[in-house]
């Protein structure tokens, strides 16, 4: 055998020892048929997941919490929900993975974001394997304080955006002009501009997704031109953002928040398949925009 293809065959085998397939079913965790882990807890549809991670022989070595907290805010309207991960080995040994969408998990999905198929197994016998846990606290380290504090601080700049009025007639008859749709993993992105007197307002977006269980989850964003651009990570903005609406098929008389002083106001919808245009007119006529 070629030296470099023999090198190359030793240095692969640890890899390949470690690229598993685990399954996940009824309190134990396996990899390739064997043995690696336990788990118990509680959650569920109602309940948010607690859940002990545990050796083979039921040491406790995990935890996993799932976390929820509404920031009121469309920059977040799919990443408020997370899991803290705790390693009983070292308090200060912490992770925290957040949910790229609104889909809540079922058990299995939750602690297959630790066990990744292809993926080195964080338990080793009884202990952990350091340099996967390792590799995953790096790899997830979301800060949902870090984040809360970002998003509050991103507010109170826009706040200071939206002040300034948009000088036209405001007698005449609005306008919404389609200006694109986006496809965008389980959304669909709906963009139009708002005209009114012949002056760009700003623009509506209509944000369709799909929700665990079936039926649909609806974002309505509204923005509003602003004098002066911006720039917001690293993106040339020339609009900021005035209101908000979320509707999902269980909502009962959902409410618009007004991005100025998160005030929440129940309007008449009497066709949520024009929303958007009666959102719009009251905006308008309540001179918000």
């Amino acid at each position: 055998m070629n030296p470099k293809c023999l090198l190359f065959a030793i240095a692969s085998c640890p890899l390949l020892l470690s690229a598993q397939q685990y399954n996940i079913k009824k309190g134990k965790i396996t990899a390739d048929n064997s043995l690696i882990a336990t788990y118990e807890g509680k959650g569920g549809l109602l309940s948010l997941f607690n859940v002990t991670i545990s050796s083979p022989a039921n040491k406790p070595l995990i935890n996993v919490k799932e976390r929820y907290f509404d920031l009121e805010n469309p920059l977040r309207r799919n990443v408020s929900r997370w899991i803290e991960v705790k390693f009983f080995d070292n308090p200060e040994k912490k992770a925290a993975y957040r949910f790229p969408t609104e889909y809540r998990y079922l058990e299995r999905e939750l602690l297959a974001l630790l066990f990744p198929n292809n993926k080195p197994a964080l338990i080793q016998g009884e202990a952990f394997n350091q340099q996967a846990v390792s590799d995953y606290m790096k790899a997830n380290t979301y800060d949902f304080t870090a984040d809360s504090i970002y998003i509050r601080q991103y507010e109170k700049e826009n706040k200071e955006r939206i002040v300034a009025q948009l000088s036209r007639d405001k007698t005449t008859p609005f306008e919404l002009r389609f200006d694109y749709k986006r496809e965008e993993d389980t959304e669909t992105i709906y963009t139009h501009e708002v005209y009114q007197d012949g002056i760009l307002l700003g623009r509506v977006e209509k944000i369709v997704g799909t929700i665990r269980g079936g039926g649909q989850a609806t974002y309505y964003v509204f923005w509003k031109r602003v004098l002066t651009p911006y720039t917001f990570e690293g993106q040339k903005m020339d609009d900021a953002m005035l209101a908000f609406m979320k509707v999902t098929g269980g909502s009962f008389d959902p409410e618009l928040v007004l991005m100025a002083d998160k005030s929440r106001h129940k309007i008449k919808i009497p066709d949520y398949a024009k929303a958007e245009w009666q959102l719009v007119n009251w905006l308008i006529t309540t001179n918000v925009w």
